[in-house]
């Protein structure tokens, strides 16, 4: 077994896996401390900005959704108008196809 013999291998192994596993800690830790650091920079006044960007957006959102709620009711009713007048083009075309096809006394 490799626990029981003895040699230097053994050790330079273990020294190469301890080297690269504190490697490995010490770069996460630098890249979690570094965000840590960039959300400390922003100020208050700078969080207040973007919050108060947010609800104007949200703001715009809603304004944007109830005039396209408006128009497609509009275009609805638009569309339903023109279906009838259609149709009642179509119901004056049968009858003065009727009234002309049909002999005069």
């Amino acid at each position: 077994m490799i626990f029981f013999t003895n040699n230097n291998t053994k050790f330079t192994g273990l020294f190469v896996l301890v080297l690269v596993f504190s490697l490995v800690m010490i770069v996460g830790w630098v890249k979690t401390n570094s965000l840590q650091s960039t959300q400390n920079s922003l100020a208050d006044g700078e969080w207040a900005n973007i919050t108060e960007q947010s609800f104007e957006a949200w703001e715009k959102a809603q304004e944007s959704f109830e005039f396209s709620k408006t128009q497609t009711k509009n275009l609805g009713e638009e569309l339903q108008r023109e279906v009838e007048q259609q149709a009642l083009l179509e119901e004056t075309r049968e009858y003065l196809d009727n009234v002309t096809s049909t002999p005069s006394e």
